[in-house]
């Protein structure tokens, strides 16, 4: 085992394990501790979570980085992460929800995140459900929701 390097990455999270890797590609020399299996803490937990569209540009733009790295992994290190690109659905049932909706669409536009506004008479399909966008239940009608069909998660 080595004595010495230029940096030492405590913890093998996604965070951890992320920075040892991007410090590695940068040509650092770079050693990672983790006390059990990487990614075996809170990380395997929140697997998945990326969704493209939220109010954060800064998260906007990292979850765009992350999502094309995710792309590259199996082609790079012959080990398949187990990333598969889906979309999302989102509806609202109040007018506040909607006006959030509108903020995180304004977000997606300057990000460049497609994504398409649905009437709460729209159908969707997909190749294993339907699902119509009449009414969510508990009598409140449904005001409109949001469709990113094209990126995901792990």
């Amino acid at each position: 085992m080595k004595t010495h390097v230029k940096a030492l990455v405590i913890g093998g999270g996604a965070v951890g394990t992320s920075i040892a890797y991007h410090l590695g590609k940068a040509g650092w020399d770079t050693m990672q501790v983790e006390r059990d299996a990487l990614t075996a803490g809170s990380t395997w937990h929140a697997a998945g979570l990326l969704p493209y569209f939220n109010m954060s540009y800064a998260t906007t733009h990292i979850h765009d980085y992350s999502i094309k790295f995710y792309k590259t992994l199996k082609e790079e290190t012959g080990q398949d992460p187990g990333f598969y690109v889906v979309g999302n659905l989102r509806m609202a049932q109040t007018q506040a929800r909607m006006d959030e909706y509108m903020l995180y669409a304004s977000t997606a536009e300057t990000c460049n995140v497609p994504y398409e506004w649905l009437s709460p008479a729209h159908e969707v399909f997909s190749p294993h459900q339907r699902v119509a966008l009449f009414d969510l239940g508990g009598g409140e009608p449904l005001i409109g929701d949001v469709a990113r069909f094209s990126r995901g998660g792990i």
